[in-house]
């Protein structure tokens, strides 16, 4: 009897409570990864679009080589507009046999990235024609 009661006044210790702890912090790792997964495929996309433009840059600065530098930058700094980067950032260097290797640099936003303070991220894409 004495045992009856003794359980009653002092219950044991039970882990009914610690389920809703392990979703929570397990939603909140979700929620993290997610975000970043996000961003990271959005600069990823960024990245392939910015070497497209490079690519397009470097062949049409190429055909203006190796007397014309200043027609190259033109025309490089042309397609790069024409395919989403203007600004003429497109970073020239000519090479031997008459090649020509472009850079571009840009700057992408990020979405959820900036609670933990990332707010851009710098990429920068080279092309050699």
């Amino acid at each position: 009897m004495r045992s009856r009661l003794k359980k009653r006044l002092r219950p044991e210790p039970s882990d009914s409570g610690a389920a809703l702890v392990w979703a929570a912090g397990s939603l909140v790792a979700l929620l993290a990864f997610s975000a970043l997964m996000v961003d990271l495929a959005w600069i990823y996309l960024n990245a392939s679009r910015l070497q497209n433009a490079a690519d397009a840059a470097a062949l049409a600065g190429v055909v203006d080589l190796p007397g014309f530098l200043v027609q190259a930058q033109d025309d490089a700094d042309a397609a790069a507009a024409a395919n989403g980067y203007p600004g003429g950032g497109a970073e020239l260097l000519p090479l031997a046999d008459n090649s020509l290797q472009v850079t571009l640099r840009t700057t992408v936003p990020t979405f959820l990235l900036r609670v933990i303070g990332f707010d851009q991220f710098a990429i920068a894409r080279t092309s050699t024609a």
